[in-house]
């Protein structure tokens, strides 16, 4: 992908993820729903979701990489962990991308996970459905982020750190009220506007991280900032 295509491809993938994960929950419980004698629609179910992976193998085994790869001595995976830490650490922007993916996800993200499912139950007087909504308002929120970043030009760096603090003090914010407020619709209507700036800010800072990655280190430095993102959210 060109580096100015960056955006779009992130967008696209991110977003299909996406809706992908609206729309398999959802097929899976009718098919689960429908086929109610034995096991048969969890069976239906595994098996549409084996061919899925089957596909996606497929998918991936005909990606080839335009650049062909320099020789390089093999070393271990601990070398290779290394080398990227020290790179990212070695370079700062770098250092203050990963810090800010690490930080929304550790203090923002994860705790919207948790505190969704809590403020249902014992606060919000739609129960289950406010569960819902609120899911969906979120995951609505981050979908429409995606597609805002895929569609505009990336922000430079004087824009881009306005943006960042803005949306860092519209999250604090958001929490906030979450913390006092027992309207359903009021939570909805927050979680879908940090969720546009959620995902806007993902694309744009994954974007930007791969345009400042040499294409040796790449994979390396992919790899500890999807650890940086989702492997923080659980804690």
């Amino acid at each position: 992908v060109a580096a100015d295509e960056l955006e779009a491809g992130n967008a696209a993938i991110m977003g299909g993820g996406q809706i992908m994960g609206f729309a398999g929950p959802f097929s899976a419980g009718v098919l689960v729903g429908h086929f109610t004698e034995g096991l048969s629609g969890v069976g239906f179910a595994f098996a549409i979701d084996a061919l899925t992976f089957a596909v996606s193998a497929l998918m991936l085994w005909q990606i080839r990489s335009r650049a062909a790869l320099s020789d390089r001595p093999d070393s271990g995976l601990a070398q290779e962990v290394v080398a990227g830490l020290r790179h990212v650490w070695s370079t700062p922007e770098l250092r203050l991308t990963f810090l800010i993916i690490a930080a929304v996800n550790f203090l923002f993200v994860g705790p919207i996970m948790v505190g969704i499912p809590v403020l249902a139950e014992t606060r919000l007087p739609e129960g289950a459905l406010a569960f819902g909504l609120l899911m969906s308002g979120f995951s609505g929120g981050n979908l429409a982020g995606y597609i805002v970043a895929g569609a505009l030009p990336r922000p430079d760096g004087t824009a881009l750190r306005a943006i960042l603090v803005a949306l860092l003090a519209g999250f604090a914010l958001v929490l906030a009220v979450m913390g006092t407020t027992a309207s359903t619709w009021v939570d909805f209507a927050l979680l879908g506007l940090v969720g546009i700036g959620n995902g806007y800010v993902t694309i744009v800072l994954v974007s930007s991280l791969q345009a400042r990655t040499p294409r040796h280190m790449l994979g390396r430095v992919m790899g500890l900032m999807m650890f940086s993102s989702f492997g923080l959210v659980p804690v």
